[in-house]
């Protein structure tokens, strides 16, 4: 029994884990969506400077993002993630 108590705190220590960084992933990736919309907002408008301020955040926090769920393989490939990069990309 102690031995299934050890297995049960590694598996609720892991999905804990597994869950915060999942958690900030989603709040990154919707602000890295947030500065790509403001940044081509600003392009449409011809104010090119502010544009790749946003942009350029953008680009960075998915840097950040892609580091951030790089050990978590299902996260990398998850739909925000993709969603993020697409957002830059564009």
């Amino acid at each position: 029994m102690k031995n299934l108590k050890k297995v049960v705190d590694k598996i609720e220590k892991e999905i804990k884990e597994i869950d915060g960084v999942r958690e900030k992933a989603l709040v990154d990736s919707r602000d890295i969506i947030l500065n790509c919309r403001k940044g081509i907002q600003l392009l449409h408008r011809k104010k090119y400077g502010e544009a790749s301020e946003y942009i350029n955040k953008a680009s960075r926090k998915l840097k950040t993002l892609y580091k951030m769920v790089t050990p978590y393989p299902e996260m990398r490939n998850a739909g925000f993630v993709e969603n993020a990069a697409q957002e830059v990309v564009e």
